[in-house]
């Protein structure tokens, strides 16, 4: 980069990638016109940052970068930045800083590598974000070991050189558990419970819909109604054992098409918000593990709206989860879920539901502190 001061004009631009948290990678530069560099183009937009503030001890290395954007895309879907923030693309984001000569693009100068750890800020079309060195991404606790009854690993988190030390050294990929969203069904009566509800809710009020067996036969029929029967649209509907829709984009399916009870019905909840409320996921998965096995998990969308948005479990009850935080979008019936088990790091839950308590960091016999009374 010498060759610059060897020239009676300054011919330096700054050339920016951000990876964020599903791998996709944005390319801008600094410079009034596009840059294509080993074969990728970095797009110019309005962008600046701090000085950036390195440390010859153990602080950690800063810069503030400020973009004028208003979106980007992320894999096929164009989202505002609003969009992005709130699905949590920008946390512990990959940035790394280069400086080239844009007149002969032969090499380029890394001036900066870091993550986004610090505050994200957009306003008016403006963009902030804090990146620290390598160093904040480690954060190295001081001191190392404390003493506590409860395990100091991070759950999944495995040893790079496990020879020396071990980490939790379970396989994140070993406890996943797939699925997809489906709407909730509750079923009244005391006969055969067999109907399933699916499809992609495409009206804007959330609802409850009532099926009910009207006749039995060969086949059974049924009815139904939007407004928990206070009318029905239809009756006397033959069960086909196949999809059959209501309204709306909104289909039950019987898994059998005779055998059922009179009067037996189910109560369908739909909703393009969330699918049931704000933050409540009622899936079939839940129900079959334990009452509290998914607290302190993660649940993870794959596909639809939030696809590769993450959020933590806070609460497992009754067959469904309560988040941490909602998802920012809406979630539709369909969509792909992944879920991965919580851990509150004591030595009980290690053992018994993990297995893993040759690994377990945590010093369960320490000594309470005790309340002494006397006169």
């Amino acid at each position: 980069m010498t060759t610059y001061f060897a020239k009676t004009e300054l011919t330096i631009a700054e050339l920016y990638e951000i990876t964020i948290m599903d791998g996709t990678v944005a390319y801008f530069t600094s410079h009034s016109q596009d840059i294509t560099y080993q074969s990728q183009t970095y797009q110019a937009i309005p962008i600046t940052r701090s000085k950036i503030r390195y440390h010859t001890d153990l602080q950690v290395d800063q810069v503030e970068i400020t973009l004028g954007l208003v979106g980007v895309k992320i894999g096929t879907k164009q989202l505002s930045i609003p969009e992005v923030i709130r699905r949590g693309y920008l946390r512990q984001a990959h940035v790394k800083i280069m400086a080239v000569d844009y007149t002969a693009l032969a090499n380029h100068t890394l001036l900066f590598e870091g993550w986004v750890s610090g505050e994200i800020r957009y306003t008016a079309g403006t963009l902030t974000i804090s990146v620290g060195s390598l160093l904040d991404r480690l954060q190295d606790r001081f001191p190392k070991l404390v003493y506590s009854e409860f395990c100091q690993h991070n759950l999944f988190s495995v040893s790079s050189q496990p020879a020396k030390y071990t980490l939790c050294e379970l396989t994140k990929a070993d406890w996943k558990v797939t699925g997809t969203v489906k709407m909730p069904v509750a079923f009244t009566g005391t006969g055969l419970n067999d109907m399933s509800a699916s499809g992609k809710y495409d009206a804007a009020a959330e609802k409850s819909y009532m099926v009910a067996i009207d006749g039995t036969g060969t086949p059974d029929t049924f009815k139904w109604s939007p407004d928990l029967g206070a009318t029905w649209p239809a009756t006397g509907v033959a069960i086909t054992g196949s999809a059959q829709e209501l309204e709306n984009g909104v289909y039950v399916t019987f898994q059998n098409t005779t055998g059922h009870t009179l009067g037996d019905y189910w109560i369908v909840t739909v909703g393009t918000r969330k699918v049931i409320y704000a933050d409540i996921f009622d899936w079939s998965q839940y129900a079959q593990y334990a009452q509290g096995w998914w607290e302190k998990g993660e649940l993870k969308l794959t596909s639809g709206n939030n696809a590769s948005v993450s959020r933590t479990v806070l609460v497992h009850e009754q067959g469904k989860v309560k988040l941490l935080i909602p998802f920012p979008e809406d979630v539709y019936t369909g969509d792909a879920i992944e879920a991965y088990p919580g851990c509150d790091k004591s030595g009980k839950t290690c053992d018994e539901k993990f297995g893993n308590y040759a690994n377990f960091f945590g010093f369960e016999y320490i000594p309470k502190p005790d309340t002494f009374f006397g006169l």
